[in-house]
């Protein structure tokens, strides 16, 4: 017995045919225009806030971080209300103690911040950025750069 697929061929077709208007219906043919989204149509994020000046991220902070071959560091951290920063480093447990006054600044409207020195006989040349705590408490992040070397850590308020 051969079966022939004749008696099916049209609802095929008819299947076929819907397909591609649904599709070509769904393509946006608007007879070549082409409008880029509004993005703030698309958008549902809320802008970011500008805090005031003397925002949340003033104060002082600190953190201890492990350094490498035995050394650790102390970070203390003063930060104005003029995007201001400024600091010490103080790294221990080499042959000597050295210090490291730190000068940078913070974004206040995120608590980012990047400052650096180098020890008074430019042993140590440091710069110590990351992102400080939220407001309220909380730890920020602190990486502090010697030379080519990385140290990790974490910030709070002092």
């Amino acid at each position: 017995m051969t079966r022939t697929f004749f008696p099916r061929m049209p609802a095929v077709a008819v299947l076929c045919a819907a397909a591609a208007v649904v599709v070509s219906s769904s393509c946006g043919g608007d007879s070549g225009n082409s409008m880029a989204p509004n993005p703030s149509a698309t958008s549902a994020r809320p802008p970011t806030p500008t805090p005031t000046p003397g925002g949340v991220f003033t104060g002082n902070f600190a953190a201890t971080v492990a350094l490498d071959a035995g050394r650790s560091s102390a970070v203390s951290l003063t930060v104005q209300s003029d995007e201001q920063a400024s600091g010490t480093l103080i790294v221990t447990g080499g042959t000597t103690t050295e210090t490291v006054p730190l000068t940078g600044f913070v974004a206040l409207s995120n608590g980012d911040f990047s400052l650096s020195g180098s020890s008074s006989d430019a042993s140590i040349v440091a710069t110590v950025s990351g992102t400080l705590p939220a407001p309220g408490g909380g730890i920020g992040i602190v990486v502090i750069q010697i030379g080519t070397n990385f140290f990790r850590g974490s910030i709070s308020t002092a």
